[in-house]
């Protein structure tokens, strides 16, 4: 092939054959393919390297999130009761205590409340009961107990202690002390654990000075209450006419009144009470005498204490029915 010509007759003579070999075409597509393949491999390949080598790959820093911290809901406040009887019982509650996680309640015969010789041989007096709040009890030893049924649930009693325990749907326990075992379970038989109710009292308070939370509560059925702050403030509500008031008011010689309330008051020593750093007022509002106990004057102050009795509301010792929540 010398000419143009020669040129030309070789073209025209390979013009039908193909332009590529497919044999070639697929060789370079099955090298791109292990090329790739490859590339992703050893980009795998130097991510486990710098993992190994310690070195961790960029991430943007974000903010962590904070976790939820949900606070528990007290079971019931030291202001709340939630032990009652059956209506009908034989028996009656007549003083309820509470303080954190627990609360007792002295519960006595109907026969023996209204009888001019209480005690009469054969009946059965009454009990002592205590509910603790959810987690403030250890069952253990209680469960070690005789298996007995009370008012169709099941419970445990304790000869040793001649007691019956069980736990309350809630999760608080009670457990009540009686005179023998018959005794025990026919009182337990009356008793209700109830939804925490308000306890009532012939007061109802309004400030309180420094906000000091209430620790401690008393509550009789038919004569008064006390209210306990620490042992920083005791208020104390019974009913008039009281034998120790005429003596007791002689020792507290400051007199003044607050709307329908009289005082009487001395900062401790006074020589009637028990204290140095504290005050004593005694306050007649109706047919109720209010002992107010102070044992530290710089946490409660005098205008602090004539503030809480002004703002206290008082109803009446002598008719429950006229009793009221504390707050």
């Amino acid at each position: 092939m010398t000419t143009v010509s020669d040129l030309r007759e070789t073209l025209d003579a390979h013009a039908g054959d193909a332009l590529l070999d497919p044999g070639m075409v697929a060789g370079a597509r099955s090298r791109g393919l292990r090329l790739r393949r490859r590339r992703r491999l050893l980009g795998g390949t130097a991510a486990v390297a710098l993992l190994v080598a310690g070195v961790l790959p960029f991430v943007p820093d974000r903010p962590p999130t904070p976790p939820v911290v949900v606070a528990p809901v007290p079971y019931r406040a030291v202001t709340e009761l939630t032990a009652t009887l059956v209506d009908g019982s034989d028996f009656e509650i007549m003083r309820q205590t509470s303080e954190n996680g627990r609360e007792t309640a002295m519960i006595r015969n109907r026969a023996d409340v209204v009888s001019e010789r209480p005690g009469e041989d054969g009946r059965n007096f009454g009990g002592e009961l205590e509910i603790f709040d959810p987690g403030r009890y250890d069952p253990a030893p209680m469960l070690r107990g005789e298996t007995v049924t009370v008012a169709g649930h099941e419970a445990y009693y304790l000869a040793a202690s001649t007691s019956v325990g069980w736990e309350d749907p809630s999760g608080a326990w009670a457990v009540l002390t009686g005179g023998s075992r018959a005794d025990v379970l026919e009182v337990a038989a009356d008793v209700r654990i109830g939804e925490p109710a308000p306890a009532r009292a012939p007061f109802r308070l309004g400030w309180v000075p420094g906000g000091l939370p209430i620790t401690g509560l008393t509550v009789w059925s038919e004569s008064g209450a006390t209210v306990r702050w620490g042992d920083v403030l005791t208020l104390q509500a019974g009913s008039l006419p009281n034998p120790d008031w005429p003596a007791i008011k002689k020792g507290l010689p400051e007199e003044w009144a607050t709307g329908a309330y009289r005082i009487w008051h001395a900062d401790q020593p006074n020589g009637v009470f028990e204290g140095t750093d504290g005050s004593n007022s005694g306050v007649v509002a109706g047919d109720c005498l209010i002992y107010v106990t102070v044992t530290d004057r710089a946490v409660v102050p005098r205008a602090g204490l004539e503030r809480l009795i002004r703002d206290m509301t008082v109803t009446s010792c002598e008719d429950p029915g006229t009793w009221q929540p504390l707050t």
